[in-house]
């Protein structure tokens, strides 16, 4: 995979006492408003994932830290966030931590080289799908809204509480992209949806 200047590849990293952690899931990033504050931008992302992909998340499971690699007008390799590691908000017991739902990435572009997904690990209960691996409605429309909350703190800096964010980069916007193993430049994600079936983690999504 390509990272380009002006650009980040961020691993959201979760663990918990189920399975075998780290549990990871990523998603590209446009950087160019972070002006090399790398650690700063870290995060702010971690930041928008808590407010909103972790209110879905059990409390089994913890997120520990972004990793951000970065384009090479970057330091080379990855900074890593600095915040203190945040309990998923739901209680309960779930499904094995290799079933997730998956949460789409969309494009304006057609074909292979404008679709994505990412897994959101340790978000389904044990109760919350059917045999055939659908996810409940009612639960898959909890998820499609944290989905958007999730697009939209990354997109839409006004969405972010000056109270629960760090100050650094709180007005700075971090797109979400798809990154290629080409050089094409990365596309842009428009939004994000949630697939009615669950999928089976096997490797790490771009």
């Amino acid at each position: 995979m390509i990272i380009p200047p002006g650009y980040g590849s961020a691993a959201f990293i979760l663990s918990g006492a189920v399975g075998t952690p780290d549990y990871v899931t990523t998603c590209g990033v446009d950087l160019s408003g972070a002006g090399g504050a790398w650690t700063d931008a870290a995060n702010q992302l971690f930041r928008c994932y808590q407010y909103s992909l972790l209110n879905r998340t059990l409390s089994a499971y913890d997120l520990e830290k972004v990793v951000l690699a970065v384009g090479n007008d970057g330091p080379g390799g990855a900074v890593v966030s600095d915040l203190t590691a945040v309990a998923g908000s739901r209680s309960g017991s779930g499904e094995p931590i290799a079933m997730a739902p998956i949460l789409r990435k969309s494009t304006n572009v057609l074909g292979r080289p404008g679709r994505g997904r990412m897994f959101i690990p340790g978000a389904l209960g044990d109760d919350e799908t059917d045999s055939n691996g659908d996810i409940s409605t009612a639960v898959r429309d909890a998820l499609q809204t944290a989905a958007e909350g999730f697009h939209d703190l990354l997109t839409t800096t006004t969405e972010r509480s000056s109270e629960l964010y760090p100050a650094a980069l709180i007005d700075v916007p971090f797109n979400p992209v798809l990154l290629h193993s080409t050089v094409m430049l990365p596309t842009a994600i428009e939004g994000f949806s949630i697939a009615p079936k669950v999928g089976w983690i096997r490797k790490r999504l771009r």
